[in-house]
């Protein structure tokens, strides 16, 4: 007799939440440097009220065995936007029947919705024949578990003297939940309104990464020229994956040739290999036609150890 249900979040009923919350497989999304409760409010608030949590879960009788974190609206099952991921507390045999399981239950439930996913060919095979599309994201890392000489000999060698020159030239500050400072944090959010602009994103994005330091879901990297601050980034991480989430420069010190980025960014990879992570996830660094945005992707090109390329599947359900 088959004994699983697919459920949603929004939908549980307060034993099965209790059950959910108790569960090893809560416990891991709990701790993901994108999935995390912090995480998610971030993301909800970043990408507006019109989404919310929407999770697709399966449970066997009144246990949680697995679960597609989603953020997003009543048309669509993504992560604010983007691809969601499969978490799963079973065995590989049992994963597969009930991933298939999981499939089939979309297919006659979730009719014309549009679900995005990535790292799962158990899904996508048992998707395959609804209408799909396949994007390739080209996502840039360094690999952590090398030491740190040769990923310091692995930067493009234009801009190993520009690391070197923040070596020299900038106060180094590193804010994680052992040394919280909301005045440099402040500082950080002001210096981003500053080089952009304009304010891009509301309060409640910049609360919930300080909340992200605060309970060791990330670090603010902070240069200054004497006692101001001209350069920052900001990281999300876990045990295993550091995220370059957010960066600012002093935009006037960078239009009179001052290289503010590379030692600040050079400082965050190796924070994050300190801290036990296994990888950097620099991000996209493909090119494209937009000039600023292929500039970027350039810049972090230069810090990468490797390329891996993300299969990003959408399916019409």
């Amino acid at each position: 007799m088959n004994t699983l249900r697919l459920t949603k979040l929004d939908q549980l009923n307060h034993q099965e939440l209790e059950a959910l919350n108790r569960s090893d497989l809560a416990k891991r999304i709990n701790m993901h440097f994108l999935f995390n409760p912090i995480s998610q409010r971030y993301y909800q608030e970043f990408s507006g009220h019109h989404i919310t949590a929407r999770s697709l879960i399966i449970f066997d009788v009144e246990q949680p065995i697995l679960m597609m974190p989603m953020l997003s609206d009543n048309t669509s099952y993504n992560f604010a936007g983007s691809p969601s991921e499969i978490f799963c507390s079973i065995n590989q045999d049992r994963q597969h029947e009930v991933i298939t399981f999981f499939a089939q239950k979309l297919k006659k439930m979730e009719i014309g919705k549009v679900l995005t996913f990535k790292n799962c060919s158990t899904l996508f095979g048992a998707l395959f024949s609804r209408s799909h599309t396949i994007k390739l994201n080209y996502q840039g890392l360094v690999d952590l578990t090398l030491s740190e000489d040769l990923i310091f000999r692995n930067i493009r060698k234009s801009y190993r003297p520009l690391v070197n020159w923040g070596r020299k030239e900038l106060l180094l500050n590193i804010i994680d939940k052992n040394n919280v400072d909301e005045t440099t944090f402040n500082n950080f959010k002001n210096l981003h309104i500053v080089a952009s602009g304009r304010q891009t994103r509301n309060n409640a994005t910049w609360q919930a990464q300080l909340e992200m330091i605060k309970e060791g879901f990330g670090f603010l990297i902070a240069t200054s020229i004497g006692n101001e601050l001209v350069s920052g980034c900001f990281i999300m991480h876990d045990k295993d994956t550091a995220l370059y989430a957010v960066a600012a420069s002093d935009r006037y010190r960078m239009e009179a040739n001052l290289p503010l980025n590379h030692f600040t960014l050079y400082s965050a990879i190796i924070e994050a290999k300190r801290k036990g992570c296994r990888s950097f996830k620099i991000g996209d660094v493909e090119n494209t036609n937009d000039t600023k945005i292929a500039n970027i992707a350039s810049f972090k090109r230069g810090f990468i150890t490797n390329i891996i390329i993300e299969e990003i599947i959408t399916v019409q359900l």
